[in-house]
């Protein structure tokens, strides 16, 4: 996709979220073979049923979620607020890496024990950001630290280079994603992103999630996203579990960096509001 915006490249989105709108919906999960779980009530709930009230099933696929657009829930206080505030936002990035994708043995090796049998015998392990010590810190459980290899700032850096995890006592290379490897998956998935408001509320026992009007738009991936991660604005935050079942470690890969939501536009060349409750659905920049 081209940075500048295309006239008329929001309509059909804007279309579909005017039919959900304001609406008490209960939260629901729409899976890829036409199944859904409802009540769905797991922390994941509003982006997933955003995601369903569209038609879009669950999905790990590297390209936009609805027509050219990525959709992202965010939770906020209020839905009937000037602007949105500032909430944490994943940004998925590939479970691949460029030297192989994440198993059961480098999460035995790096991760960290979170379950156990009867026995007392671990049976599930997790890898999580509490594993990995981010510039300029040094915590006593992570056996990993993040670098950013070849990377000065967003003007001055070696496309070659990387974001890498290494051994923190051998100072081997355990992974790491290039950069240009890094901003192609983004070009594809979160080249234009949505960022839709939602309240999530119980009552008398019910849990319901209602979407807002005002939605913010990113619109065309750029290097700042590098930028902030050396700064510490975005942040990897992997959550990569293993599981044994039957004598064997069956892994489940998530590799996600997360933002603030006052954040994105480093890493879009492009941010807009969107008020849905406006008729001609007039823009404003940020």
């Amino acid at each position: 996709f081209q940075g500048q915006r295309k006239p008329g490249e929001f309509s059909i989105l804007e279309e579909a979220l005017l039919g959900i709108m304001g609406k008490k919906i209960i939260p629901w999960r729409l899976r890829n073979d036409g199944t859904i779980d409802k009540p769905y009530i797991a922390p994941n709930a509003p982006g997933l049923t955003l995601e369903a009230e569209l038609g879009v099933g669950e999905n790990a696929i590297p390209g936009p979620d609805f027509d050219i657009w990525e959709l992202k829930a965010i939770k906020q206080p209020s839905l009937s607020g000037a602007s949105n505030t500032g909430s944490p936002c994943s940004r998925r990035s590939p479970t691949r890496m460029d030297n192989g994708t994440i198993q059961a043995d480098f999460v035995l090796r790096y991760g960290h024990v979170s379950g156990t049998d009867e026995n007392g015998n671990p049976d599930e392990y997790y890898f999580t950001s509490g594993d990995i010590n981010r510039p300029g810190e040094d915590k006593e459980g992570a056996k990993l630290n993040l670098k950013l290899v070849g990377f000065t700032d967003a003007k001055h850096f070696d496309p070659n280079g990387m974001i890498a995890l290494y051994d923190k006592q051998t100072g081997e290379l355990a992974a790491g994603w290039s950069y240009l490897k890094l901003l192609e998956h983004w070009q594809r998935k979160h080249n234009r992103a949505a960022y839709v408001p939602y309240l999530r509320e119980k009552e008398d026992g019910k849990t319901t999630v209602e979407f807002g009007p005002l939605v913010t738009l990113g619109i065309s991936t750029s290097f700042g996203l590098f930028q902030k991660l050396q700064d510490g604005k975005v942040i990897y935050d992997p959550g990569d579990k293993i599981t044994l079942k039957d004598g064997k470690w069956t892994p489940h890969s998530r590799s996600q960096f997360r933002i603030n939501l006052n954040d994105i536009s480093a890493i879009y060349q492009e941010v807009k509001e969107v008020d849905l409750r406006d008729s001609d659905s007039s823009q404003k920049e940020e």
